[in-house]
């Protein structure tokens, strides 16, 4: 059965100024692992002490690791138009975390990628990696060896360690300059650039290494294969595209600033299954509030992995559960079995639940218990655009997640 999003059990105030983006360890790119789903008292109990870190980065150059169980929070310090303040002086739009919580990686408008290691340092990072010639606006992992996984130090903090690319870390970023490129974290350089956007790319999710998907303002979703440097080009939507996810390999979900929430294959290029958001009317305010659509944008998706359960969150504060869900087979598709990754299979997106909160939701993650959806918070896009609620707190909702 599905899950959604049960009332509020929490909200995190800690930065100054909107919160853009959130990640959890090991979650929302190709780092994380399959894991047993089952909502049982065992897991229950297991789920503490998994949610124990979240980490978020915001518009005053600074980034927080939430310590869940203690109540704290340790702040990673930048300095706006301070270059040398060993931290962003632009903000922070990306960020990602080894499973391990090794090491975190960083970035934003100031172009550069940050490696940062909480053990060493809260005011300086690692290391800062040049390449980008436009705002970093998505920071995902491409892979983590088995060995670092299975308990041994992280390559990344390692001096001396020799070029092996079967073992390193390699992480993907995305940004305004039209391009992704791949690193590797061991050696700290840019391994590959891919162009194939005219528009600057709002977001990305990694499921598979090498194989990312990406959202622009082009208005089209993009699927990579980056061994064979190819990518497919899904069907442009109406407005530019500024959140995607991946429910399955063969499975994504995209939502644009119209509103409109897409489900699609990789087998065929039109979706299989498209909804349109109205805008949450009890937000609205002012005489002109009912002729405007730019309350309706969907600014932030996430994905329960290999399931047919994705959340969604939009400018006007809503945050919600939806389903997919197959449609009966026709003669048509008996043939196809009515999977829904199928090329010629219909199928449905039907609302679970749907909470609200005050602000615009700038980015949506998983802890890696998958109990608790974090949402980020803000008072305005996490890119600057449209509107700006100044009624509005900035922090992290925690939303608990049942399963029935």
């Amino acid at each position: 059965m599905p899950a959604y999003t049960d009332k509020s059990t929490g909200f995190l105030r800690g930065h100054k100024m909107p919160v853009t983006c959130v990640a959890a360890p090991g979650m929302g790119d190709a780092s994380e692992q399959p894991h047993d789903k089952d909502f049982s008292a065992a897991a229950a109990a297991n789920a503490f002490s998994l949610d124990r870190h979240i980490y978020t980065g915001g518009k005053d150059c600074c980034i927080l690791r939430w310590d869940l169980q203690e109540e704290k929070k340790s702040v990673f310090r930048g300095r706006r138009n301070d270059f040398n303040c060993g931290g962003h002086f632009r903000p922070v739009l990306g960020l990602c975390v080894a499973p391990d919580e090794s090491f975190f990686c960083s970035g934003g408008a100031d172009q550069l990628l940050r490696i940062w290691d909480y053990r060493s340092s809260t005011t300086k990072c690692v290391a800062a990696l040049r390449g980008h010639s436009g705002a970093i606006c998505c920071v995902k992992l491409n892979n983590w060896p088995s060995a670092v996984a299975g308990g041994e130090p992280g390559p990344v903090c390692t001096q001396t360690q020799s070029y092996s690319s079967a073992g390193d870390v390699e992480v993907l970023t995305c940004g305004a300059d039209k391009s992704i490129k791949l690193w590797n974290l061991t050696v700290r350089a840019c391994l590959n650039s891919y162009y194939g956007h005219t528009a600057p790319i709002n977001f990305m999710d990694v499921m598979l290494p090498n194989k990312p998907l990406t959202a622009g303002d082009d208005c089209t979703v993009r699927s990579w294969k980056l061994v064979q440097d190819t990518h497919l080009v899904f069907s442009p939507q109406l407005t530019p595209v500024d959140a995607c996810c991946y429910l399955t390999p063969s499975l994504f979900a995209c939502g644009t600033q119209g509103g409109v929430i897409s489900l699609c294959s990789v087998l065929q290029k039109k979706p299989i299954a498209a909804v349109q958001q109205l805008p949450p009317l009890s937000k609205m305010r002012g005489a002109h509030a009912d002729s405007s659509s730019s309350r309706r944008g969907i600014t932030a998706m996430a994905a329960l992995r290999r399931s047919e359960v994705l959340f969604a969150g939009s400018e006007g504060g809503a945050v919600q559960a939806w389903r997919a869900k197959r449609r009966k087979k026709t003669k048509e598709r008996k043939e196809s079995g009515g999977n829904l990754a199928g090329g010629s299979t219909a199928a449905s997106l039907e609302l679970v639940s749907e909470v609200r909160v005050a602000g615009v939701v700038t980015s949506l993650c998983l802890t890696p218990s998958e109990h608790t959806l974090a949402a980020a918070v803000a008072k305005e896009n996490r890119l600057g655009r449209w509107t700006v609620d100044k009624e509005a707190r900035n922090g992290i909702a925690l939303f608990g997640l049942v399963r029935r």
